[in-house]
């Protein structure tokens, strides 16, 4: 735990920032006006010194991570006012008198506070009596400072009294953050209350961990009984651990059952925690079952419908820079040997990048964050999702900024040295070597527009929010009444900013704001959901103060409407169970609902359910279980294992009863199994010797195929994998003959020797004798990536043996990394032609004239997709366009990869580089926008394939951020080496025009993950051939994170060459695994089904259901 040790260590020696200037004037045309003090008043700064008292950054780790803000019309005069944190400070309350203009009435408010240190802020109607209170979140219990957690209750004069004692609030802590809301649907507030645990400095694996419990530390769930909070934490099911750093806090119906779940963002190693609401006062921790990993230092957290399909996405933030040159000089991801050691003790994944996380039809999420152009935004804070420009689509807000890079690596080694470990015993000339290490944090907010619910363009500058500071806290409300969300941000060292939003006076678009009251004690509405339908638009807005950072939004709901002047109806659905509908709203205006008006109808589904494609067949008794073996440690700067690429899977009946059979490979020192159709359908396992003394090679892909023309079947079986070194048997392909009756022996002799690492077969009658031939595909030479292993054309003498031919065909010499590949008659002569794809590789074309294999151009001219170099794997045809020929669609890594995100093309780099006359470790490299190719790896990474020199060129991680393939070869002085690249990144349809292709990429659900499989089939019985995709990895190295955002994809298609994506819930699928193969499969009992091979786990029949 040495890292977690430096960091803490980095955080306690930050020095002071200075004061942000005031930016009065606007920029001409920018969506917002950072409007100045002298007209606002509001001339608040949250001053941090670099020492208070008994506290600093040496003995609180979270020492700048700064206060609150919050809003909310606290004297019911109908204009929202704005509360601001001070970390140690008097707090400030500000009057809204109108038009921009607010009044200091903190002292006499009386909620300047009392504790030595404070945090976040909500306001919330806690005693029901219809005016706004106020929570404070304060540190005490801690240091020996004095300090509680502070609640003032409004005396309805714009005066508050403290009385957390008199409520059970007065919780004295490691207090972060808190959210008020009913869990239990008594019609009163209860209380959420997050805090992070105190540092120590030793380690604990999460077993060890989960038995230590302190009070002062730990998240707490208080009931409200009464007017009296009483703590139900463990009752309730809520982790008394204290080991997380809770830094977010986000309520929202995250399963859609319509009860309200927790979201809690944890900083370093404790993933974020996800309290699952159980209806009946209690909770159950679900964060796995739910999201494929988490942001691994989140801090900010919100929960909204992003892309208005009536469901909470969320998203959270962490600390990834922006740009190569920052990538290199900040603290990114742990290396795969620290990756995997932490799985082993059961922390769920975590990667250092924002996360935005949408929601599944309430059974789970993908996380898009980086195909969504939102995954790395610095030092970042608090997050929030609104409606900013009246556009009906909800933005992203984003805080960020510290006065103190704590992330800088060239910091970390310092501090990592033994001679400093412990600077705090050190002198004052050590002391300051630190602090002049620590680069300065200081970094702008950015708001991204959301373009259509799933992709978001950075428009900080245009709309005018690009003001360097330290921001943390931000909250936003319609401060003026015009119709437009103005946004408040709480500064480090610098005056608060207040942003006044321009939307409306530059486009006179139209808004509804809706304001709830709530009967009984939740007189706020807390918790209610409003459903707006205008035209085919459908927005979801939930009443929940506490968002982003610290920080607390008004109760108001504020709804963009473009340019429609009436909405259609609106629906309340309250957390009573009562629920309204209003209809023919007009806009521009402040809507009041009251839930005395509302019917005690339970909430109805809003839409009629979608009649599923899918429904799941029973588990398959078979489990592929992968070796133990890392292609990184011999080669650790290469993008993916080649070493996890089964289980083979192949279908077909094989003792002639009618009933079609599978067979699935199994990994090294796993033999194959072959499954036996029974007549209801099931599969039942067939004994085959053969296949057990094999059990050493791995199996990556087989087909059936009747090679010596007895009737029969027989199986081919391919050996892949990266284990194996040079020309051992075990890379050998295997050829298993039938005795007509499903028993299967292997045929040794029946072909050449291939002692290659190949990846799949496909058979063909190359030269129409009557017999099918062979193509295979070779992988990669092990341990030399980058460099293709051969790949075959196998021909039959008619009783199933085989020779290699390969060099009859020369345009198939240097094929590159073939994935996959498929026979296709593309110019309708009667013949098989070959399409073949790998990666690093294009998608090429070999027609077949007479027997022999000639490359052919593939696209047409007109073709508005010509980049073809990719990482292409599955692939299906069919005519997809009806005119008579055949098209083919092909499955690449997608967009949610950082090795796409903001580049223009990646590089695989091949040289002796350490000059020992030896193969080298491959280098991959990135393209910008503008032409300067940069390596992928950190130094650090770099160290382990370069030569001693390097560190004496480069002896810091800044010395090497900035630096490209071209300088470092020079300065190292190794040669410039030959290279391949990747220039298209989307799963593509080629469509036959006369025998050239058109090429268009997918629908955006074929883009999310690297798609394995496809398959072409009429799913929806409408006449038109569809596609089914899927795929997922984690053999990636972790720098890329995973790419789990699959889960199965059904594009239907409309018989002109177009496609839709269905939705997960007309689908019926929800396939959270890593899909390496689908095969249809015909079900005795009449059904189609379809077999899902999935690596590392178990095999998912999946049934259409028309």
């Amino acid at each position: 735990m040495k890292l977690w040790n430096a960091i803490i260590f980095v955080s306690g020696i930050l020095a002071m920032g200075t004061f942000q200037r005031c930016t009065p004037e606007r920029k001409e045309s920018t969506l917002f006006e950072r409007v100045d003090s002298s007209a606002t008043h509001i001339g608040f700064v949250n001053v941090v010194p670099e020492q208070f008292g008994k506290l600093s950054v040496v003995e609180y780790l979270y020492y700048y991570n700064g206060g609150g803000v919050a809003t909310g019309d606290i004297n019911n005069d109908g204009l929202v006012d704005i509360f601001l944190v001070s970390n140690h400070g008097a707090n400030k309350l500000y009057l809204n008198k109108g038009n921009f203009k607010f009044e200091d009435i903190s002292h006499s408010a009386g909620i300047e506070g009392f504790s030595e240190w404070k945090t976040g802020v909500t306001l919330a109607d806690v005693n029901g009596d219809g005016w706004l209170d106020i929570y404070v979140c304060a540190l005490g219990n801690f240091n020996g400072l004095e300090g509680s957690n502070e609640l003032y209750i409004n005396n309805h004069d714009n005066s508050f009294t403290e009385q957390a004692d008199r409520y059970g609030l007065d919780f004295s802590g490691m207090a972060t953050q808190s959210a008020f809301f009913d869990y239990d649907h008594d019609g009163d507030l209860d209380l959420y209350l997050l805090t992070h645990a105190k540092h120590v400095a030793r380690s604990y694996d999460r077993a060890m961990g989960q038995t230590l419990t302190d009070h002062a530390a730990v998240d707490h769930l208080f009931r409200n009984d009464n007017d009296m909070f009483k703590d139900v934490s463990v009752a309730a099911g809520i982790d008394t651990a204290s080991l997380s750093y809770g830094l977010g806090l986000s309520v929202g119906d995250l399963n859609n059952d319509g009860w309200e779940d927790l979201y809690v963002g944890n900083d370093f190693y404790e993933g974020d925690e996800v309290y699952i609401n159980q209806q009946n006062g209690t909770f159950k921790e679900q964060g796995k079952d739910f999201f494929p990993y988490f942001s691994r230092y989140t801090h900010g957290t919100d929960i909204a419908d992003l892309n208005n399909d009536g469901l909470d996405d969320v998203m959270t933030l962490d600390i990834r820079a922006d740009g190569n040159a920052h990538e290199k000089v900040t603290l990114t991801e742990d290396p795969w040997e620290l990756f995997n050691y932490k799985k082993s003790y059961h922390y769920p994944a975590q990667f250092t990048h924002n996360t935005l996380q949408l929601n599944n039809a309430g059974k789970n999420f993908s996380e898009q964050s980086i195909s969504a152009g939102v995954h790395a935004t610095g030092w970042s804070w608090s997050t929030l999702l609104a409606d900013f420009n009246n556009d009906g689509q909800k933005d992203i807000f984003i805080t960020a900024g510290i006065p103190k890079a704590l992330n800088d690596l060239d910091y970390l080694d310092f501090a990592h040295k033994d001679s400093l470990r412990y600077a705090v015993d050190l002198s004052d000339v050590h002391r300051k070597k630190a602090l002049d290490m620590m680069p300065d944090g200081r970094a702008s907010s950015r708001v991204f527009e959301n373009i259509d619910g799933t992709h978001f363009q950075d428009r900080s500058q245009p709309w005018g929010i690009d003001l360097p500071g330290y921001a943390s806290g931000a909250a936003y409300a319609d401060l003026d009444n015009d119709g437009d969300l103005d946004v408040i941000t709480n500064t480090i060292n610098g005056q608060a900013s207040v942003f006044k939003n321009h939307t409306r006076e530059n486009n006179n678009s139209n808004y509804l704001t809706v304001r709830l009251t709530g009967e009984g004690k939740n007189t706020g509405g807390i918790g209610a959901v409003v459903h707006l339908f205008v035209k085919s638009i459908h927005q979801k807005l939930q009443v929940m103060p506490t968002r982003g950072f610290l920080s607390a939004v008004s109760n108001d709901l504020f709804f963009g409407l473009k340019d429609n002047a009436t909405v259609d109806s609106l629906i309340v659905q309250w957390p009573s169970g009562k629920r309204q509908r209003l209809e023919g709203v007009r806009s521009n205006t402040t809507l009041v609902v009251d839930e005395k008006n509302a019917s005690l109808k339970k909430p109805s589904s809003l839409a009629a359910a979608e009649p599923a494609l899918f429904e799941d067949g029973p588990t398959q008794a078979y489990q592929h279980k992968e070796n133990e073996y890392f292609d990184f440690y011999r080669e650790p700067l290469i993008p993916f294992l080649i070493s996890r690429e089964g289980p083979a899977l192949a279908v077909g009946d094989v003792n002639g009863d009618g009933q079609e059979d599978y067979f699935v490979g199994g990994a090294k020192h796993q033999s194959g199994a072959l499954f036996l159709q029974q007549r209801e359908g099931s599969f039942q396992l067939s004994k085959q010797p053969a296949f057990d003394k094999d059990a050493v090679f791995e199996d990556v892909d087989a087909t059936f195929v009747d090679v010596d023309n007895d009737k029969d079947l027989d199986l081919y079986v391919v050996s892949g994998g990266n284990e194996f070194y040079g020309t051992m048997e075990n890379q050998q392909d295997r050829l298993y003959r039938n005795d007509g009756h499903g028993n299967f022996s292997r045929d040794a002799a029946a072909l050449p020797k291939l002692l290659q690492n190949k990846s799949c077969v496909r058979p063909c009658d190359i030269d129409k004798d009557g017999d099918i031939d062979l193509f295979v595909g070779g992988r990669v030479v092990p341990f030399q990536y980058g460099t293709p292993a051969s790949s075959y054309i196998l021909i039959n003498d008619g009783h199933g043996k085989f020779t290699d031919e390969s060099i009859r065909h020369p345009a198939m010499g240097s094929l590159g990394m073939i994935t996959n590949a498929q026979w296709l008659d593309i110019d309708k002569d009667n013949d098989a032609d070959l399409v073949v794809v790998g990666d690093w590789t294009p998608v090429r074309l070999f027609i077949n004239e007479n027997g022999t294999l000639r490359e052919s151009a593939l696209l047409d001219d007109t073709s508005p997709i010509k980049n073809l170099n990719g990482f292409w794997q599955g692939m299906a045809a069919g005519d997809f366009d009806k005119d008579g020929d055949v098209d083919f669609a092909v499955g690449n890594l997608g967009f949610n990869s950082v090795l796409h995100a903001g580049y223009k093309t990646l590089w695989l780099f091949q040289t002796d580089i350490r000059l020992s006359g030896k193969h080298s470790p491959a280098i991959t490299a990135r393209e910008t926008m503008d032409g300067h190719v940069y390596p992928v790896a950190q130094w650090n990474e770099m160290m382990t394939v370069m030569p001693e020199n390097f560190k004496e060129v480069f002896p810091t991680h800044k010395s090497y951020s900035g630096v490209s393939m071209e300088d470092l070869s020079k300065q190292i002085g190794f040669s410039y080496p030959a290279k391949t690249n990747v220039d298209q990144f989307a799963s593509l349809y080629f469509e036959n025009r006369n025998g050239k292709f058109i090429a268009k990429a997918l629908p955006d659900a074929a883009q999310l993950t690297k798609i394995f499989s496809i398959v072409a089939n009429d799913f929806n019985g409408d006449g038109h051939e569809d596609l089914l995709l899927a795929g997922n990895t984690t053999s990636i190295s972790p720098v890329q994170g995973e790419y789990l955002a699959g889960r199965g994809a059904v594009l239907l298609g409309d018989g002109k060459g177009s496609f839709l994506a269905a939705t997960i819930n007309a689908t019926g699928l929800n396939n959270t695994k890593e899909v390496r193969n689908i095969k249809p499969i015909r079900l005795g009992n009449g059904r189609r089904g379809f077999l899902f091979a999935h690596n590392n786990d178990s095999l998912q029949l999946r049934i259409l259901i028309k």
